[in-house]
């Protein structure tokens, strides 16, 4: 490794990454003036600011598989983040919609503002609770379930919760019970009560509880 070439690290990061499932970020300064170079060149591509990618390998993956290669690298670029809302329920393995997969979602202190424009969103905690899922550290299951449905659609929430019971992380009860207690006095309760009432093991996938969400709405 002493003998490479920077370029030669840089390219060997580059299949590291890739090999991890995640997202190529500067980690020196005279990196960030190769990977800048590699941009420029066409080798490399911006896929969030600060985090690149292969084109060639990024159009080969999914959009969920693109939003996880962004939060491995961010939990790696940032180990002091707790990740929360829809970004904790996609590392929990949960089925989100994509139009939830838009913004990484980060928990943090009230002192704390997201930059306008930014794709990551600080949501302000007095208190958090902190678990770790693949490695990456998350608000637990019962508040991230409570922060996702407090915050989504009746159609939306019902993936999610429809998902949590389908994959045995809370039983219904705890559900009904996990929303009533974390989702007092905040706004959207009303829908999330409906969407833990509502909520179905059953269902095997996200179309199939968007689908039934849509049929209990009409």
């Amino acid at each position: 490794m002493g003998n490479m070439t920077a370029n030669q690290r840089l390219t060997s990061y580059i299949e590291a990454c890739e090999q991890q499932m995640s997202c190529v970020y500067a980690r020196t300064a005279a990196e960030a003036k190769q990977i800048e170079r590699r941009v420029e060149a066409g080798s490399l591509e911006v896929v969030m600011p600060g985090l690149y990618a292969r084109p060639e390998y990024w159009s080969e993956l999914k959009f969920r598989q693109r939003y996880l290669h962004r939060v491995r690298a961010l939990a790696q670029k940032h180990p002091d983040w707790t990740f929360c809302s829809y970004t904790a329920a996609v590392i929990y393995g949960l089925s989100v919609s994509h139009a939830n997969m838009t913004h990484i979602h980060i928990a943090a202190a009230p002192a704390q503002s997201t930059t306008p424009g930014s794709k990551v969103v600080r949501h302000r905690y007095a208190r958090q609770t902190r678990a770790t899922q693949m490695d990456i550290a998350v608000t637990d299951i019962d508040q991230t379930i409570a922060d996702c449905l407090v915050d989504a659609s009746f159609v939306e929430g019902l993936i999610i919760a429809d998902s949590v019971l389908h994959e045995q992380l809370l039983s219904k009860e705890h559900l009904v019970e996990t929303v009533d207690k974390h989702g007092l006095n905040r706004r959207g309760v009303v829908t999330a009560r409906r969407v833990a009432r509502c909520a179905d093991g059953l269902s095997e996938s996200g179309g199939e509880s968007k689908a039934r969400a849509l049929m209990i709405e009409r």
